[in-house]
This record gives structure tokens, C-alpha cells and sequence, in this order.
């Protein structure tokens, strides 16, 4: 039997597992606890509800979509290297989600998807400012480039378009962006 779970991220742990053995149809307050070996009514001490388990599943996803996309890449690769290592990190991680989540999502109520969306959103804004700031870091890109009629933070916005553009229609890289 698993040991006692008192955290909430043992407990998100726990429901990932389920999500990644069984999908989102597999998820429920009942199954974790079980998994936890905690009663249900510990469990609805950090999620009053399945849908609040289901965001805090999905939050963590993009958290951690995000961290090892972003924040595991070295941020002394030069832009190119950079953008190509974080794109291939979130395809790596869509590919779970497409499987896991996007075919389920008829499940949750128009209020549950738009929460989502908004914590989708708060990870995808991290993104776009970890662009900008390894433009900013890259030394391999003369200072004086930077102008008025072209800035960096359009770049990073331009690179960020493409990024998620590319990660839409599914590419398996993004070669030609490195180059």
C-alpha cells in the first residue's frame, strides 16, 4: 500500500498518474484518494470538487510544461539553440496533453475551460518573456541591432507567434527557425 500523502503535491502527483495510466475518464476524487491511501474527505480538504482537481492537474501541467521546457534549457545557448531546444521540449510535452487532455475536454463545463485557457495563458506569457530575455542574453547578437524600428521585444513577440504557430500544426521541429 502507497505511504500517507498530506500534501497537495503528492496529491497532484498521485492524480497525474491516473490521468497518464487512464485519461481524464479515469480521474476521480475516489481513485486519488485511494491512491493516496487518504480518506475522500482529506482529499476535498485541497479540492472541493472534481473539476478543481482537473484545473490543478492541468495548472500543473503547464507548470511543468513550462519548466522543463523553459527553465531546464541552458540559458546560455544562443537564440537560435535556445528557441530550438524550448520548441522541442513543448512538443515533446503537447503530445501528452493532446493524448491526456484535448480529447476529454468535452467533460468539463464552459466555466472549467475557460479557467484553463486563463492558466494556459499565465504559462504561455512566461514563455514569451523567457524569449525575449535569451534574446537579451545572447552575445552573439550586436546591441546595436536593436533599434527603434527594431526592437527586441518585437522579435521575442515574432518568435513566440511562430513558436506556437509551429506547435499548432503539429511540425516535428522547427529547423528552418534556427538557422
Amino acid at each position: 500500500m502507497n505511504r500517507i500523502v498530506t500534501s497537495k503535491e503528492q496529491i497532484l502527483a498521485a492524480a497525474r498518474e491516473l490521468v497518464a495510466e487512464e485519461g481524464l475518464q479515469g480521474l476521480s476524487i475516489r481513485r486519488v484518494a485511494a491512491k493516496c491511501s487518504v480518506s475522500v474527505g482529506a482529499l476535498y480538504n485541497y479540492f472541493p470538487t472534481k473539476a478543481q482537481l482537473v484545473m490543478a492537474v492541468a495548472e500543473d501541467f503547464w507548470k511543468t510544461a513550462f519548466h522543463s521546457g523553459v527553465r531546464d534549457v541552458s540559458r546560455n545557448l544562443p537564440f537560435p539553440a535556445f528557441f530550438g531546444a524550448v520548441y522541442q521540449n513543448f512538443q515533446n510535452h503537447l503530445g501528452t496533453f493532446r493524448k491526456d487532455f484535448l480529447q476529454q475536454l468535452d467533460a468539463l463545463s464552459s466555466r472549467e475551460i475557460t479557467e484553463g485557457r486563463l492558466l494556459e495563458e499565465h504559462s504561455l506569457e512566461h514563455l514569451r518573456e523567457e524569449l525575449y530575455q535569451a534574446l537579451d542574453r545572447d552575445q552573439s547578437i550586436p546591441r546595436e541591432i536593436w533599434t527603434e524600428q527594431f526592437p527586441k521585444r518585437e522579435l521575442a513577440d515574432f518568435a513566440f507567434t511562430n513558436l506556437m504557430a509551429l506547435l499548432r500544426e503539429g511540425r516535428p521541429d522547427c529547423a528552418f527557425f534556427q538557422q
